[in-house]
């Protein structure tokens, strides 16, 4: 059993972390979110959870952050190894050139993230024994000595109702819910059919061509099992689709 610490510096929902979390936990690993903002003390509860890995999902802006928190842990904790994932590793993995970073996830992480906890689970230290990871982990850039390793993208999750609901059992959702009057995100699809000029959307697509198909709905039982279980365990008065 692995242990991941997933970091974001927002205090609201992060679908996305919120997926990793649960599909780890689902394949038997142990997954935690920590939030990284001003009046929380991230840096000692990620120390005090000790984890075999801590990962980030970044735009573009918030990489700096990410790279100052990876460098401060590794400073203390060389050991570790730091995952980035998100949009901006998504179309720069090449950050994985920066020190502090070991692997880069490219596009969708669920299958990424398990088979890396899996590895290390079973490897020895990741700097000197996770070298059968250079060819057998979709999506994931690895860092080996002096070389990059950029293993090439699976094919797309076709059936969303095979994923678990976000994990949001990480989050205070007490404090999460009174800041935003009761107002909670959920995803009902992947993949946005348009292409707004302000958006990475149209890149998402070309980078996935002929890996499956980008547009994915959830059923609409799937979508309406969450909507019922979050109206009944936090009583929100808005639902926003992200």
């Amino acid at each position: 059993m692995a242990r991941f610490a997933l970091i974001q510096n927002l205090y609201t929902e992060n679908l996305g972390l919120m997926y990793l979390s649960a599909y780890l936990q689902r394949q038997g690993h142990e997954s935690r979110i920590f939030v990284d903002v001003h009046g929380t003390n991230a840096f000692a509860e990620v120390e005090a959870y000790r984890p075999q890995a801590i990962g980030f999902s970044c735009t573009t802006g918030m990489h700096h952050w990410a790279l100052d928190f990876a460098r401060r842990y590794k400073d203390k904790h060389p050991d570790t190894p730091v995952l980035l994932g998100g949009p901006h590793p998504t179309f720069y993995p090449w950050i994985i050139r920066d020190p502090v970073v070991d692997y880069v996830c490219v596009g969708e992480g669920e299958g990424a993230l398990v088979e890396l906890a899996d590895a290390l689970e079973t490897s020895p230290p990741y700097n000197t024994g996770l070298e059968p990871l250079a060819g057998e982990i979709g999506n994931l850039w690895v860092k080996l000595g002096d070389e990059i390793v950029r293993n090439p993208l699976r094919p797309l999750i076709d059936d969303l109702d095979s994923l678990p609901l976000g994990d949001r059992g990480a989050f205070p959702m007490r404090d999460i819910l009174e800041e935003s009057a009761y107002e909670m995100s959920m995803m009902a699809s992947r993949g946005c059919p348009l292409a707004c000029t302000y958006c990475c959307n149209h890149a998402w697509a070309k980078l996935y061509s002929g890996l499956g198909r980008y547009v994915r709905f959830r059923s609409v039982d799937d979508v309406l099992d969450e909507i019922e279980q979050l109206a009944r365990t936090y009583r929100i008065e808005t639902l926003y689709f992200e």
